[in-house]
């Protein structure tokens, strides 16, 4: 039998010592509206879920106003013991996840500093057979995919061997903290993917042996002596910690970059332990999150020919570093942290005006229009011009359409990668004169992209030929347009692709 509950806190609703097995969905979680959805009294306690693709299953998200509790409960041999679309403010006391292909997984959590732990004596088994040497169970918690807060409090891992069961974020750099741990036949902890991992926070040092120690992806850059090592427990990981608790581990988000040029590209850090790359994210952080330990100095620069015009740096969240966290007996205390880095910056003249920035380069055009084109930021200004009308070239799927703000008209133009030099050519026949005629009346055409020069530069190309084509037919009274010529338009914003796609 399976089981739905309909609204997770149904009132009065009691789900006590029910066995679902068998299943697609063991218990499906999901929310209801209304005043029914707002109530805080479910009870549920010694539920179990064996051979199901999923011991326990919310979506769509629900976070509830106050914590919901959910005690006593066990998901074995499941595919995933308890997944999780969405949530925050979720207790779960006293639960075991057996032989399971992936105990905990979550994509978005939304948690506050002070949340209670999400998990609180969770027990991992791996395998159950008498004398086992393997791990039948796979990722025993993997971290939520970003947002920050994830918190277990007291953990219980068994015969998981060399199965790592602790798998890090893997949207984001977050901090996951991990206390009062226990290891049973368990010679591997922790798991870090390349990329994006996240960083462990142990509290109390049943993680990692130090309290406050800190586990990450291995970077060579802290690979600091006497703070840092590369130990077989932590798969592809560095582990950073001191037996007095000093150590700090945090991520340093880079971000709010100028040009655009240095978007994607690899962030190149130096330290006196070593040099190392960080990826460029783009899924959530539109920048580079570059572990540090703290008290340390790093030496960075984009790996790029083109040097920063803008940089902002966040150091790891507020509440990390400025509260005590955690329960009374074990908890954090805040320390004063600093650390120094070095940004190097060269005026590279002959890559990139970083003085006097050309990515808005104005095309001359009949009477007074302007066609200019260049990133967002750079575009922004003509949004408050009178008559302007804005281009967005934007990276996604759907229609057309035209939106108007004051006296300003928006172009939402729609396309990708593999289209964009026939989406271009279709917009062209169907706005291509309407922007013709507001240039002709000297009004300003602003194109744009959301990510990437390129594409607004495809359209810039084109609408640049079709003014050029448009001017010089015969029998027309008006002379020809002065447009700048096309090479001045890449060398504005980057490069234009051949008429073959090249």
């Amino acid at each position: 039998m399976c089981f739905s509950i309909i609204g997770v806190t149904t009132p009065h609703a009691r789900h006590r010592s029910n066995l679902a097995a068998g299943c697609h969905r063991g218990w499906r979680v999901r929310n209801i509206a209304g005043p029914a959805g707002s109530q805080t009294d479910l009870t549920f306690f010694n539920n179990s879920a064996h051979a199901s693709g999923f011991g326990w299953h919310l979506k769509p998200p629900h976070a509830p106003p106050t914590l919901n509790v959910f005690q006593n409960f066990t998901a074995f041999r499941c595919s995933t013991g308890m997944f999780y679309y969405g949530t925050g403010n979720i207790f779960h006391d006293d639960h075991r996840f057996i032989e399971c292909g992936t105990g905990h997984f979550m994509n978005h959590l939304s948690n506050g500093p002070h949340t209670a732990p999400f998990y609180h004596n969770l027990v991992l088994v791996g395998n159950i057979a008498e004398n086992p040497t393997f791990s039948k169970g796979g990722v025993g918690i993997r971290g939520p995919k970003d947002n920050e807060y994830f918190y277990v409090s007291g953990l219980t891992v068994i015969n998981y061997f060399t199965s790592a069961p602790l798998h890090g974020c893997f949207e984001t750099t977050c901090t996951m903290r991990y206390e009062r741990i226990r290891w049973f036949n368990s010679s591997r902890r922790t798991f870090s993917y390349d990329g994006q991992s996240g960083i462990f926070w142990d509290m109390d040092g049943t993680l990692t042996g130090y309290p406050n120690g800190f586990v990450s992806l291995n970077y060579e850059y802290n690979h600091f002596p006497g703070i840092c090592s590369v130990v077989d427990e932590h798969v592809n990981g560095v582990m950073c910690g001191a037996s007095d608790g000093s150590v700090r581990m945090r991520r340093l988000l880079v971000n709010e970059q100028q040009p655009w040029q240095l978007d994607g590209k690899d962030m190149n850090v130096q330290t006196s332990a070593g040099f190392d790359r960080v990826k460029y994210d783009t899924k959530k952080l539109s920048g580079w999150p570059v572990v540090i330990v703290e008290n340390q100095t790093f030496d960075m620069r984009v790996d790029d020919p083109n040097d920063f015009q803008e940089l902002a740096f966040t150091y790891s969240v507020r509440p990390y570093v400025f509260e005590a966290l955690g329960y009374i007996y074990n908890q954090t205390t805040p320390m004063d942290e600093a650390i120094i880095v070095h940004v190097n910056f060269t005026d590279w003249r002959d890559h990139y005006d970083a003085s006097d920035s050309r990515a808005l380069l104005p095309q001359v055009v009949p009477s007074s229009g302007r066609l200019v084109q260049g990133g967002a930021d750079a575009v922004r200004c003509f949004y408050k011009e009178p008559g302007a009308i804005i281009v967005n070239c934007a990276r996604r799927t759907g229609s057309a359409s035209v939106e108007v703000r004051g006296d300003v008209e928006i172009y939402w133009l729609p396309m990708t990668e593999a289209n964009m030099q026939e989406a271009c050519s279709g917009y062209l026949k169907d706005y291509g004169q309407t922007l013709l005629d507001a240039l002709q009346k000297g009004k300003t055409v602003a194109v744009h992209c959301q990510e990437g020069v390129h594409r607004s530069l495809e359209f810039a190309k084109q609408l640049h030929l079709l003014a050029t084509s448009t001017s010089g037919d015969k029998g027309s009274d008006e002379p020809g347009p002065r447009l700048a010529p096309l090479a001045e338009i890449a060398e504005a914003g980057g490069e234009c692709s051949d008429d073959d796609g090249s």
